[in-house]
């Protein structure tokens, strides 16, 4: 399909720049929309297709469950498929899929129920952090303001990587 052709085009770029490919995505993966186990059986494997496809190094997805399979099941085939053969500890609402080994990670909630993940993953020569972030761009009709709940999520994340800088700031200097 067109899709998958784009998708093979992007990661044949990015994997000759020598920079991670890393493919995000946000959509009911497994189709838990789907109303028949055969029909969310097929969008598993479509989906599995295109980050196959994508051939990225690293993929960071948003409720990433299944129905019908256990996440054990769930990951066989995204390993299966995709060659990602590392993973943060739980998959659900955030998760983060690796052809690099994940050397550290941890996940925060919202008070939503929602949530974000990171996880250091070593790429040659480097560690690099990842972060997968599951926004609540759903409800923006139900708050005061979409925009200015959009604001409230920015400041709280511009908040949270300060106090990351701040830690690592804190870390390096106690290793020194």
């Amino acid at each position: 399909s067109r899709h998958s052709e784009d998708a093979r085009l992007a990661g044949r770029r990015i994997q000759e720049s020598k920079q991670p490919m890393v493919l995000g995505g946000r959509r009911h993966f497994a189709g838990s929309q789907d109303p028949t186990r055969e029909a969310r059986q097929q969008r598993v494997d479509e989906d599995l297709k295109f980050i196959g496809d994508s051939n990225p190094d690293i993929f960071c997805g948003q409720d990433f469950c299944s129905e019908d399979l256990t996440d054990d099941q769930l990951f066989e085939k995204v390993r299966a498929h995709t060659g990602l053969i590392h993973k943060t500890k739980d998959l659900g609402d955030s998760v983060i899929f690796s052809k690099y080994p994940i050397t550290d990670q941890g996940t925060r909630l919202y008070e939503t129920k929602n949530s974000f993940c990171w996880a250091d993953v070593q790429y040659p020569g480097t560690t690099i952090r990842v972060f997968s972030l599951h926004l609540r761009s759903y409800d923006l009709n139900s708050v005061p303001s979409g925009v200015g709940y959009l604001r409230q999520v920015c400041a709280r994340l511009r908040r949270g990587l300060a106090k990351l800088r701040m830690l690592a700031g804190a870390a390096s200097l106690s290793q020194e």
